[in-house]
């Protein structure tokens, strides 16, 4: 990868590339479980990673608090930290 093409650039990691939907969608396809961070308590609610979890049918671990309350919510599914 050329020094251009890097987006992300830290001592601790080497480079983060964009990938296209269709390539994350695949890719989370193909992972044991998704992970959503909410930076804050004040943006929750159901966001598209929720619907991709449950679309994919995956376990989803996230700290968002807004979720145990949903019609959709199955503790077999959805870890809250």
């Amino acid at each position: 990868m050329k020094e251009s093409e890097q987006i992300y650039k830290d001592e601790n990691f080497k480079y983060i590339t964009l990938i296209s939907y269709s390539e994350y969608l695949e890719r989370c396809s193909k992972a044991d479980f998704l992970l959503e961070v909410m930076q804050s308590a004040s943006h929750s609610g159901y966001t598209t990673r929720v619907l991709e979890a449950i679309s994919l049918d995956k376990k989803l671990i996230t700290n968002n608090t807004k979720l145990k309350n949903a019609p959709f919510y199955d503790f077999k599914y959805f870890c809250r930290k």
